[in-house]
C-alpha cells in the first residue's frame, strides 16, 4: 500500500513539474513578446500582459535590453534544469539524466560556437534569427517532450 501511495505521489510531482515547464515556457513568451514590442516602439496587444506592459514601458533602452539577456539566462537554465529533473524523477535512471544534460550542455555550446562564429564573420546581426531560434528551442518545453519518448523506448529495448 505504501508503494502505491509513493506511485501517486511520484507521478503527481512529475504532473506539477511539467506543468510548472509549460507554465514558465507560456509566461515566457507574453513577457518577451512585451519586452520585443516596447524595444521596437511597436503595438502590442497586452491584454494577457498588461502588467508587464506597465512596468517595461518604465524603462530605458538598455535597462530593457539588459533585462532581456538575464530573463534569457534565468529562462534557459530554469527550464532546463526542470527538464532534467522532471527526466530523473520519471526515470529514477542516472544515465538518463547523464544523457539529458549532455544534451543541453551540447546544446548551449552549439549556441555559444554558433554565436563565436557569426560574431567574428561579422554576421551577428544578419543571422540573429539562428541564435533566438536555439535560445527559443531551449527555452520550451520541446527538449522534454523529445527525451521524454526517446528514454521510454530506450529503457524498453
Amino acid at each position: 500500500m505504501n508503494y502505491f501511495k509513493a506511485g501517486i505521489i511520484n507521478k503527481g510531482v512529475i504532473f506539477l513539474f511539467l506543468l510548472l515547464v509549460f507554465g514558465l515556457t507560456f509566461l515566457r513568451e507574453i513577457l518577451f513578446l512585451d519586452i520585443n514590442s516596447v524595444i521596437n516602439n511597436q503595438d502590442y496587444n497586452n491584454t494577457y500582459s498588461y502588467f508587464f506592459h506597465l512596468k517595461l514601458i518604465r524603462l530605458n533602452s538598455s535597462e530593457i535590453i539588459r533585462l532581456k539577456w538575464v530573463l534569457t539566462f534565468l529562462f534557459s537554465i530554469t527550464i532546463s534544469g526542470l527538464s532534467i529533473l522532471v527526466i530523473y524523477l520519471w526515470f529514477k535512471n542516472s544515465k538518463n539524466v547523464k544523457y539529458a544534460i549532455f544534451f543541453f550542455l551540447f546544446v548551449y555550446t552549439s549556441f555559444v560556437g554558433v554565436g563565436f562564429f557569426l560574431w567574428y564573420l561579422n554576421g551577428l546581426n544578419e543571422y540573429y534569427f539562428v541564435l533566438r531560434k536555439i535560445t527559443g528551442f531551449i527555452q520550451s518545453p520541446l527538449p522534454l517532450m523529445i527525451m521524454i519518448p526517446v528514454f521510454m523506448v530506450l529503457e524498453n529495448k
